[in-house]
């Protein structure tokens, strides 16, 4: 911890952090000031509750899960095709 601060908790997990962090190490939640306590209890004593998502991490799995959609999407779309394909063939053979 920084010499001569408090330490900050987060308001949104109740995680201690450096009196000079810009974000929560364990949530990722903004430590502005109107986002902290710097005193020597942790938020969640503050009757603060505790969120443990990781938005991050979550917009990161939407990311690919909207990747593979499209990529899933291409691959049904060639098989269509190439079945359309071969029906046609067959039919201009007889």
């Amino acid at each position: 911890m920084c010499k001569g601060y408090p330490p900050m908790f987060c308001r949104n997990c109740g995680t201690k952090n450096q009196a000079v962090a810009l974000f929560c190490k364990n949530c990722g939640h903004s430590m502005d000031t109107n986002n902290i306590t710097a005193h020597n209890t942790p938020a969640s004593t503050q009757n603060a509750q505790p969120n443990h998502k990781f938005p991050l991490l979550e917009s990161v799995k939407r990311v690919f899960f909207y990747i593979g959609e499209i990529i899933l999407s291409l691959i049904v779309s060639l098989l269509v095709l190439y079945a359309v394909g071969w029906v046609i063939v067959y039919f201009a053979k007889k």
